[in-house]
């Protein structure tokens, strides 16, 4: 079994296998390059035991922007793709579909419309819509969804914190290095 180094785990890897499989068929249809759109959006707002919020705030997408300059396919995760195999023992991933990686596997097309950070958000409204290359935003989707689903589930969960304290001093300690104050 392969290791990974932080930089593997946290780059352009930081996807599923489903998404990398199903890239390399839109590439094996000649489908890669086609425009594709998905919207990003909840279908209901997170429960609190028996009491359902009554919205999110969206958060997630610095980070995200940041995640998506940098990652492109490397030579280490190009070889480390090489290293799938299927039940057969036969390369799951072509040569020729990681050629394309190497060469165009980035997101340097891809566009994104979003609500701004910080804003109240509700249900079934998307928070992202996100177009590009076909290949490309599948292998951004589940990249997107940890970084924007959980960021916003924090962020509206300290909204959440803040109004039940009336204007009193919220403290966290849910990280090993971390104390932060909020208040209104």
């Amino acid at each position: 079994m392969q290791t990974l180094d932080h930089a593997t785990m946290r780059g352009i890897l930081f996807t599923d296998q489903y998404q990398l499989t199903m890239a390399q068929l839109y590439y094996r249809l000649g489908l890669h390059e086609l425009e594709a759109q998905f919207d990003h959006y909840f279908r209901r707002n997170p429960d609190y035991d028996q009491h359902q919020a009554g919205y999110c705030v969206n958060a997630g997408m610095a980070w995200l922007l940041d995640w998506m300059k940098d990652a492109h396919f490397r030579a280490q995760d190009l070889d480390y793709l090489r290293g799938h195999l299927d039940s057969n023992g036969n390369a799951l991933f072509g040569e020729d579909f990681l050629q394309y990686l190497g060469s165009y596997g980035n997101f340097d097309a891809v566009t994104i419309h979003a609500i701004p950070e910080g804003r109240v958000v509700h249900p079934n409204t998307p928070l992202t819509v996100v177009s590009g290359p076909m290949a490309m935003v599948q292998i951004l989707e589940t990249a997107l969804l940890n970084t924007l689903n959980y960021q916003t589930l924090i962020a509206t969960k300290a909204a959440r914190m803040v109004d039940a304290s009336r204007g009193g001093m919220i403290l966290e300690f849910g990280g090993a290095h971390t104390r932060t104050a909020w208040s209104s």
